[in-house]
């Protein structure tokens, strides 16, 4: 449940609340190069999940 929090350090919520059931939502306020490094973390630690 809180893969992407332990192996990339993101933190999301899921989409359901917000209509988007089977989504996750992130919060991009933040500076370009943050979200950067962040969806470089979520690409590294998907890795995982498809061996």
């Amino acid at each position: 449940r809180n893969f992407l929090l332990r192996k990339a350090q993101v933190a999301g919520v899921e989409g359901a609340p917000f209509g988007m059931d089977g989504h996750l939502r992130f919060s991009l306020a933040t500076e370009e190069a943050n979200i950067v490094s962040a969806l470089n973390s979520i690409k590294d630690a998907s890795k995982e999940l498809y061996l």
